[in-house]
């Protein structure tokens, strides 16, 4: 049996996230829009200087 039929899907995932404060559009479902991100946390930064969680993994 091919493995890829095997494979179970992750947990889902929200489409995007949007930060609380400013209604800015952090992450669309496929990039982060911050310059700056803390993968250890999961966190980026707003452009209006809040930190917002974001499904951020590092690649191996």
């Amino acid at each position: 049996m091919n493995a890829a039929l095997n494979v179970k899907p992750a947990a889902p995932v929200k489409d995007e996230v949007i930060c609380p404060k400013c209604d800015h559009r952090i992450w669309d479902g496929e990039v982060i829009r911050s310059r700056c991100v803390k993968l250890r946390d999961g966190v980026a930064l707003c452009r209006c200087k809040a930190w917002v969680k974001v499904p951020a993994c590092r690649a191996k």
